[in-house]
């Protein structure tokens, strides 16, 4: 998690980059990293958290689940390999 620089985004962070090894998904890992993410921010005194995914992936579904929602899109932003 990282803390917005912005004097005006004081209230926010972002979530860089989650990941769980190939062999251990599944598990309930990836909602135990968001969770303890969240509960980090929540005790930072943050009130929103962002992130890029890829719609349509195991991340955006897992985000979902945890209660989160699309505040927007951007397209073109990297290339499938």
């Amino acid at each position: 998690m990282v803390p917005a620089a912005s004097e005006n985004q004081l209230h926010s962070a972002r979530i860089v980059k989650v990941l769980v090894e190939r062999s251990a998904r599944r598990r309930g890992i990836g909602r135990r990293l968001i969770s303890a993410v969240s509960e980090l921010a929540r005790k930072a005194g943050k009130t929103l958290l962002t992130l890029r995914i890829t719609t349509g992936s195991a991340a955006e579904r897992l985000y979902g689940q945890r209660g989160m929602a699309a505040g927007g899109y951007h397209t073109r932003v990297c290339a499938r390999p």
